[in-house]
C-alpha cells in the first residue's frame, strides 16, 4: 500500500505574479444528529476542529429519517433524508434542489460529492430497490446503476483523484464491501471482499486515499469492531474493537470520515447504552492501531443520536498564476521564472502552523522517466523554502503514485521570529516538545496573523528532467494547531492543486491580468 503523505495544509496562499482569484478555505466538521427513531427531529451540528460546538440548524429539509450527509468542494451540503437528498448551503439552508430516485429505487442512504462536483447516492435497503445514481449539482441524473449485488449500499466512498470513476460500497444484506466504474456504459459490480466470515454488518464507508486503504464500521450486534481493507491485497483487518480504551461511550459507531492530516472521526450513536458524539482518532498508519484522541462536542449540548460526520470547507480568497489550455485554464508555477507562493492566514496572531507540499507523479507508465535531479537531492537541500532556512524541503519519493516535500525532524527554524507583542518576546519557533504530529515548515503567525514563509523558484532551473518535471501536480497546503492540545488539529485549508511548468520543455504564457 502507498504510505505517502499526499497533502498537508494552508488558509491562505498568495502570489507574486499575473494571476487570478481562487478559493482556499479552513475546514469545520458537520455533524447529523439524527435524532430519535420515532418521530425524528435531526440537527444538523457545526463543531470548530477541536470539538467546540459553533452552530445548531435545527431547520431541516424533509421528513422521515435523516442518513447521512456529504459536503463538496464548494462547502454546499448534501442531506439524505426519506426518500430525497437535499441540497443545502454553505450554512446549512437548504436551496430547493433535491435529487430524487430513479424508477424502482427508494430510501436514501448516503451521499458524496466527487471532485468533479457531480453528486453520487445510495438507495435502497432491500436488494430490488437498491442502486446508485449520478446526479449533477442541479439535481439532474446522469446515469444509474441498479444490481442486486448492492444490497442495501449503507455508504459509498470515492478515491480523491478527479481521474478515478471508481466508486465503492458497502452491501448491508451481502456483508460485503463491492466497486464499480460509475461513467461506465454498462457497469460491472466487483467483489472487493467478503466480510461474512469476520461477521461484519457494514454501515460505515471511508477511503483512505494516501494508503490505499477503506475504513469499515461493523454494526452493533455483529463483531464489535471497525477494520480497514488493503485495496492493494483486498484484505480486511481489525484497526479498533469498540469501545475502546478511553471511549466507553463508543459502542454503536456509525459513519466515519478520514482526513488528509490521518484523523479518523468516527459518528458515534445512542444505541447500545452509547454516548452520542464524535470520536477522532489518530489513524497514521495502517499497520499501527488507531490512537484515540477526544470525544465531540467538548463544549455545547450533548446531542442525541449522530449518525455521520462529515468536514466542510470554508471559502476565503487565494491567488495563484494560472495558464490556459486545451482543457481549461489551470494554476501553474513555472520553473525558473518571478513565481513565489507566500503563505499566510486570517488566523490568531501567535498561532502555530505548519505547511508543506506534495507531488503528484505523472499516472501514465509510459510518461518521461524522471532523473535524479535538483528535485531530489540527497545533500537535503530540496527546494528553497523559508527565506534564508538552510533545510530547504527535501523530497522524498516512493515507487507508486505520489510524493511529497516535508521537513523530516523540524526542529527549531533559523528564521528569527517575529515579536509577541503581548509578551514583547520573540514567538515560539520550536515545537518539538508539544508533540506535533506533522512534517513540514513550522513556525509562528506573527502580530498581523501572517507569515513569511514561501517557497520561490526563481532560480530554480531543471533541464536534465525537463519532460519529468513539466506537467507535475503540486498540492500546496497549510495548518494550524493548538499547543494546549497538539494531537488536535486546527484549522486546516483546502489544499490548492498547482501545476508546475517546465520552459526547458514547453513555451509557458501566464494570464493576465493579475489578482489586484
Amino acid at each position: 500500500m502507498n504510505h505517502s503523505v499526499t497533502a498537508c495544509a494552508v488558509l491562505l496562499l498568495a502570489v507574486i505574479l499575473p494571476a487570478q482569484t481562487h478559493d482556499g478555505a479552513t475546514q469545520y466538521v458537520w455533524v447529523l444528529d439524527s435524532g430519535a427513531q420515532t418521530s425524528p427531529a435531526p440537527v444538523l451540528r457545526v463543531y470548530s476542529p477541536t470539538g467546540a460546538e459553533l452552530l445548531q440548524v435545527t431547520t431541516v429539509p424533509g421528513s422521515g429519517q435523516a442518513r447521512a450527509l456529504d459536503s463538496g468542494p464548494d462547502g454546499m451540503l448534501y442531506l439524505c433524508r426519506g426518500g430525497l437528498v437535499h441540497q443545502l448551503d454553505t450554512l446549512g439552508v437548504a436551496t430547493g434542489v433535491t435529487l430524487s430516485p430513479p424508477t424502482g429505487a427508494s430510501n436514501a442512504q448516503d451521499v458524496l460529492v466527487t471532485p468533479l462536483g457531480e453528486i453520487l447516492v445510495a438507495w435502497g435497503t432491500t436488494d430490488p430497490t437498491s442502486a446508485v445514481t449520478r446526479y449533477d449539482a442541479t439535481g439532474v441524473q446522469l446515469s444509474n446503476f441498479a444490481d442486486t449485488g448492492l444490497g442495501h449500499p449503507r455508504r459509498i466512498a470515492h478515491r480523491s483523484d478527479p481521474a478515478d470513476t471508481t466508486v465503492y460500497a458497502v452491501s448491508r444484506n451481502n456483508q460485503t464491501v463491492v466497486s464499480f466504474d460509475y461513467t461506465a456504459v454498462a457497469p460491472t459490480l466487483a467483489t472487493v471482499v467478503d466480510l461474512t466470515s469476520n461477521n461484519v454488518g457494514p454501515i460505515g464507508l471511508c477511503i483512505d486515499t494516501a494508503n490505499d486503504d477503506l475504513w469499515v464500521t461493523s454494526d452493533w450486534g455483529d463483531a464489535t469492531i471497525i477494520g480497514c481493507v488493503d485495496l492493494t491485497t483486498n484484505v480486511f483487518s481489525t484497526a479498533i474493537t469498540y469501545p475502546p480504551s478511553g471511549a466507553a461511550g463508543l459502542t454503536a459507531p456509525a459513519g466515519l470520515f478520514y482526513d488528509r492530516f490521518r484523523r479518523l472521526y468516527v459518528a458515534g450513536r445512542s444505541s447500545n447504552s452509547g454516548t452520542a458524539g464524535v470520536y477522532v482518532f489518530e489513524a497514521s498508519s495502517p499497520t499501527t492501531a488507531p490512537t484515540f484522541l477526544a470525544s465531540w462536542p467538548r463544549t455545547g449540548d450533548a446531542p442525541t443520536n449522530v449518525t455521520d460526520v462529515t468536514l466542510q470547507v470554508s471559502q476565503m480568497t487565494t491567488c495563484s498564476p494560472t495558464e490556459t489550455t486545451g482543457i481549461g485554464t489551470r494554476n501553474i508555477l513555472e520553473m525558473g521564472a518571478n513565481n513565489r507562493v507566500t503563505f499566510s492566514s486570517p488566523e490568531t496572531p501567535g498561532m502555530a502552523f505548519a505547511a508543506a507540499v506534495s507531488f503528484r507523479w505523472q499516472a501514465s507508465v509510459c510518461g518521461a522517466v524522471y532523473q535524479q535531479g535538483n528535485l531530489e537531492d540527497p545533500a537535503g537541500t530540496g527546494l528553497p523554502f523559508g527565506g534564508s532556512d538552510p533545510r530547504g524541503l527535501p523530497f522524498l519519493s516512493d515507487d507508486f503514485f505520489w510524493s511529497s516535500v516535508a521537513v523530516i525532524a523540524p526542529g527549531p527554524s533559523p528564521l528569527t521570529p517575529p515579536i509577541n507583542p503581548a509578551t514583547n518576546l520573540p514567538f515560539n519557533n520550536d515545537f518539538t516538545a508539544f508533540g506535533v504530529g506533522i512534517t513540514g515548515f513550522l513556525g509562528d503567525l506573527d502580530a498581523t496573523g501572517n507569515e513569511d514563509g514561501f517557497i520561490d523558484l526563481t532560480f530554480f532551473l531543471d533541464p536534465l528532467n525537463a519532460l519529468g518535471t513539466d506537467g507535475m501536480e503540486l498540492t500546496l497546503a497549510w495548518v494550524t494547531f493548538d499547543l494546549t492540545e497538539p494531537a488536535l488539529i486546527g484549522f486546516v485549508s483546502q489544499p490548492l492543486c498547482v501545476v508546475l511548468r517546465n520552459p526547458d520543455a514547453s513555451p509557458v504564457v501566464v494570464n493576465l491580468p493579475g489578482c489586484l
